[in-house]
Parts: structure tokens; C-alpha cells; sequence
């Protein structure tokens, strides 16, 4: 018997099913135990495990991604109000330099459309209307009188030089045939593509645009010459000039008075409209958002977006007697110097107001300028309620100071 169990008959199997069939007897019990898989409880557990594992992971990303959108969406609108008010704030701190106290220097206006009525000037929700702002610097020193009268109408020519009128004398120091005050107008427009804005001013508040093109000068005998240096003969001597300009005057001018002729830069800022389909002026508001600037008439530029409301108002402070003063909230105030103001600090239910003086932009106390953040898309972002509720109610108000009145 034991022989024959240890001549274990070899009973062949097809192909390495022998082998196999060894394997499994022989495999140690350790083995045989492992090979039982895991258990239905055991994978639940840690399905449940993985699941809150995961869902942890996406909470913490969704609220960091949360806090980032609204940090962000913040800081967009933080920059966008810290921009225009650098560029507004500029141009306000250098508006009237050169000019006179009684000089049109800062003009306010609503626009594109007037507000019916009083605009709330309460805050926080204070203000209801946009603005357009214009704001006026003497660029050329150098002032030129009118020396014959100018009726309205349009203008081709304007007497600035003539030795019969006091006050219009020919200055040539260099003694180049040229009056000194006309050669300083002449190289400034050669060097501004030969044509220039001159404004006519009456001294007064009244005051208008016209294009110069060229110079004319006159001998004693209203002949036109060319001026040449060290002139020996009248004939060869300027006795008068003129610019030549073009343009049609709304209002006459004396000679010999306070009329004057100036090289002034003209800024305006004020919203553009963002449907270019829709002129800015009949722009509606919903669509109002593009910050722009006009220098002297020209193109404009849009310089900060997603703004929805630009506001000016000026604080205007006169003397009430000779040891008090008061001060009041204006929203207009025009070239001819007619204010729309109410008292300042509004009551509850402001009313217009009527300036006890003259107005006049030496007077300014401050002028307020309030922006607006763009009403933030439903289509953009996903923001929390909170913050855009914040952003859509976000506003901010920045006083300023033209500190050319501290001259007055």
C-alpha cells in the first residue's frame, strides 16, 4: 500500500489541466482565505466614504471658487470707479488755469436728457441723473483784443492788431515785421496742423468758438503785405492784422472793450451709449455705460466701461454778508453762467434755488463727481445674492477741487 502511494499513478490530463489540478491541492490554507473576495457591507462602507470624501472636495472648490468670483467681480468694479475718477480728478484739479475768475471755465449739464423736475439729491441713492462736464484751461498765454467790432453771423475774418484803437498797438521787439503777440499765435497754429480753436470771450460770460486758419497783416493803406524785417517804409510796415477764421458767431462784440481772443483746451466728459446704433444724446439709460472723453470738439474716446451713471454737481459757496457765508448743491450751470442749485445740505424735499450773487467759477467749493457700477449680467458669473445685490446698488462719490480758485 505504500509502495503504491508513493508511486502515485500518473494519470494524464489534456493540456495543463495536471498542473492546475496540483496547484489546487496544494495551496496553503492562507491563500485559499484571501480569495474570498470582500463583502457587499464592506463595499457599501466605502462607497459611502468615497461619496463624502468627494462631496467635501467639491464643497471646499465651490466656495473658494465662490469667494474668488466675488473678490473678483468687487475688484473689477473697485479698479473701473479708481479710473475715472484719476482722469476726471485731473482734468478738474487743472480746470480755469490762465483764465479770469468771471470766465465760463466748468460747465455741468444733464445729459443725454434733463431729470423732470428735481433730481433726488438725497443720499445714498443720490443721483438720479448723468452729466456731461466741461472743463476749459488757457493753453497760450498770449491773448490777442479785438480791435474792430465783430457782428454775429459767420466770420471770415477778426481784427487782433491795429495802431489806430488804444490797446492794439504793434509790438515787434525782434524787429522781424511781425506784432510779437500775432507771431506767438502763428507758431503755435503752424504747429497744431495749421488750424487751431479760438475762442471769442466778451469778459463777461459770453464767449463762442471759431476755427483759425491763417494771418493777414495791413499796411497804413489797408494793404495787404508780407511783413519783413527792419521795415524802412509805411508801405512795408504792419499797421494792422486780422485771423482768418471761419465760423458763424451766435453774438457781437465790441471793439476796444474786454472781448478777447483765446487758445483754450476744452475737455468734456460725459456716458456714451453702448448700442453704437443709438446717438449718445438719445441714448437710453439701460444702455449708458462707456465713460468717454471729447478734447476740443473732436471724436470721442471711450476710456473706462461698465459704468452706468455719471453724475457731476458743484458746490458753490458766496458771501451772504461780509462775515457769513452759505453754500449750495448745483446740477447746471452754463456758459452764461445760469445755475440750477438747491440748498446744501438738501432738506427732505428739495426745491430750486435761486443764487444770492452772481455766479462765478472762482466760486466753486468742490465739485462732487458720483459713479454708478453697471447692473451686473444674469447671464455672466454666478455670483452670490449678496454680492450682486451690492454690485448693483455699488456707487461712489469723489469731491474735487479746481485749484485755480485758490488764485481768487
Amino acid at each position: 500500500m505504500n509502495k503504491f502511494i508513493k508511486s502515485k499513478p500518473y494519470f494524464p490530463v489534456f493540456g495543463n489541466g495536471n498542473i492546475w489540478l496540483q496547484l489546487l491541492v496544494s495551496k496553503p490554507k492562507s491563500y485559499q482565505s484571501f480569495s474570498r473576495g470582500i463583502t457587499l457591507t464592506e463595499l457599501l462602507v466605502a462607497m459611502v466614504v468615497a461619496g463624502i470624501i468627494l462631496q467635501l472636495a467639491f464643497l471646499g472648490f465651490s466656495w473658494n471658487r465662490q469667494l474668488y468670483l466675488n473678490d473678483a467681480a468687487r475688484n473689477d468694479a473697485s479698479q473701473t470707479f479708481k479710473t475715472a475718477f484719476d482722469l476726471v480728478g485731473s482734468d478738474i484739479k487743472q480746470a480755469g488755469a490762465g483764465l479770469d475768475a468771471s470766465f465760463p471755465a466748468v460747465l455741468i449739464s444733464p445729459y443725454p436728457t434733463n431729470p423732470s423736475g428735481t433730481p433726488n439729491l438725497i443720499a445714498p441713492t443720490f443721483p438720479t441723473f448723468s452729466t456731461e462736464i466741461t472743463l476749459r484751461r488757457l493753453v497760450l498765454s498770449q491773448k490777442l483784443p479785438i480791435c474792430r467790432a465783430v457782428t454775429s453771423g459767420l466770420k471770415t475774418e477778426i481784427f487782433v492788431v491795429d495802431k489806430t484803437v488804444s490797446g492794439c498797438d504793434v509790438i515787434d521787439n525782434n524787429n522781424d515785421g511781425w506784432p510779437d503777440n500775432l507771431t506767438a499765435w502763428k507758431d503755435y497754429r503752424t504747429n497744431n496742423s495749421g488750424t487751431i480753436r479760438a475762442f471769442i470771450y466778451n469778459g463777461s460770460g459770453q464767449g463762442e468758438f471759431l476755427n483759425h486758419t491763417s494771418e493777414k497783416t495791413y499796411n497804413n493803406s489797408n494793404t495787404l503785405i508780407t511783413p519783413i524785417a527792419n521795415p524802412s517804409t509805411p508801405a512795408t510796415t504792419v499797421n494792422s492784422a486780422s485771423l482768418v477764421v471761419n465760423g458763424t458767431l451766435a453774438n457781437s462784440y465790441s471793439a476796444g472793450s474786454a472781448a478777447q481772443f483765446l487758445v483754450i483746451e476744452e475737455r468734456k466728459y460725459r456716458l456714451g451709449c453702448s448700442d453704437s446704433s443709438i446717438a449718445d444724446a438719445s441714448c437710453p439709460a439701460n444702455k449708458l455705460q462707456n465713460l468717454q472723453l471729447i478734447v476740443n470738439n473732436g471724436t470721442p474716446v471711450n476710456l473706462v466701461n461698465k459704468i452706468s451713471n455719471f453724475a457731476v454737481t458743484a458746490t458753490i459757496q458766496q458771501d451772504i454778508t461780509s462775515t457769513t457765508t452759505a453754500q449750495f448743491l448745483c446740477w447746471s450751470i452754463t456758459q452764461t453762467g445760469t445755475t440750477t442749485c438747491s440748498n446744501n445740505p438738501p432738506p427732505a424735499s428739495p426745491a430750486t434755488t435761486t443764487l444770492p450773487n452772481s455766479y462765478a467759477w472762482s466760486q466753486l467749493y468742490t465739485i462732487n463727481v458720483t459713479l454708478k457700477a453697471q447692473p451686473v449680467s444674469s447671464t455672466g458669473p454666478l455670483l452670490s445674492t449678496y454680492t450682486q445685490d451690492k454690485l448693483n446698488n455699488l456707487q461712489e462719490t469723489q469731491n474735487f477741487l479746481p485749484r485755480n480758485v485758490l488764485n481768487y
